[in-house]
């Protein structure tokens, strides 16, 4: 290379970097780097790589292909991940990763994030923001009627489905809410993780909720073992689903139906990482400590029959 050559990449190699720099810096959204520079921040960071679907074979039944698909986007990720969080393990920067969309949540500064920006694996840094989903007035106990038949479940005809033999059976609810009072009298028969004289919640619960949002913790904490309702506001929507008490107090559509769960809000507030964490959940079922997933465990219609008591695990 010529003199002339070599003093012109020099004279380019300041603009290279910045341009890089700038190319970066462009990846993380900029009302969380502003909010960063005052202290960390709750951030996912998303990577390039995306699992493929063309070796799904529509031919395979529901499950099997349930299970591939799981698999794939569970070695996409695992791949993808496993040089960026040594990276933060290095660091020692809380973390929690996601299969289903490739994602890593992180507590993180403005410094680090941008180092992280500057990776090559990584397409952008987006905020994991607190937001209120469901209003401040609900009712702490909201499952329950005075009526034989609730309002709303005339209002949707489910008396006419009753009459024609449909109420749910072998149909497996799943929830996803302010979280769940599973032995409420309406409900507790219906939970998939009771067997009548005890429960199991591995596979049948998940609370998303792993760190307290905001100042505090509510009375179910995080990563509850049981499944809590520190809200009301699930157990509600869950009883208006399959709620019976036995008697003659009909207040669910599906009284036949059961039911699993996840707590995707604290308190009523929830983030985009807890609401992956409970889809993902939903497609492959874990324990509580969230290993062992298992496809099987999804929520099940009718013409997808699957296990429905926690002493047929596996």
């Amino acid at each position: 290379m010529s003199a002339t050559a070599d003093h012109r990449r020099a004279a380019c190699l300041p603009l290279l970097l910045s341009c890089g720099i700038a190319s970066a810096a462009a990846r993380i959204d900029p009302r969380l780097a502003a909010e960063a520079a005052a202290g960390p921040v709750e951030a996912l960071i998303e990577l390039h790589a995306k699992a493929s679907d063309l070796p799904l074979d529509p031919a395979l039944a529901p499950l099997a292909r349930r299970r591939l698909w799981v698999d794939l986007l569970r070695s996409t990720a695992a791949e993808s991940q496993r040089d960026l969080i040594a990276w933060l393990d290095a660091h020692r920067i809380d973390h929690e990763a996601f299969w289903i969309a490739n994602v890593v949540q992180v507590r993180a500064d403005r410094a680090t994030l941008e180092a992280i920006a500057a990776r090559a694996d990584v397409a952008a840094i987006e905020a994991d923001r607190t937001m209120r989903s469901v209003p401040v007035q609900t009712p702490a106990a909201a499952v329950g009627g005075a009526r034989g038949v609730e309002w709303g479940v005339e209002r949707v005809r489910a008396p006419l489905a009753w009459a024609a033999g449909i109420r749910g059976a072998g149909v497996v609810l799943a929830g996803a809410d302010t979280g769940y009072q599973w032995d409420h009298p309406a409900l507790i028969a219906a939970y998939r993780g009771w067997n009548g004289s005890s429960a199991v919640h591995d596979h049948h619960w998940y609370d998303g909720v792993r760190t307290p949002i905001g100042s505090g913790s509510g009375p179910c904490g995080a990563a509850s073992p049981v499944p809590c309702d520190d809200h009301g506001h699930g157990t509600h929507t869950m009883g208006t689903m399959l709620g019976d008490d036995g008697g003659a107090n009909a207040i669910g559509v599906a009284p036949e139906a059961r039911w699993i769960a996840c707590r995707n809000m604290d308190r009523g507030n929830g983030r985009p990482s807890t609401y992956i964490g409970c889809t993902q959940w939903f497609l492959a079922p874990t324990d509580l400590d969230g290993g062992d997933p298992r496809p099987i465990w999804r929520p099940i219609s009718s013409t997808i029959r699957g296990p429905v008591r926690p002493a047929r695990i596996a």
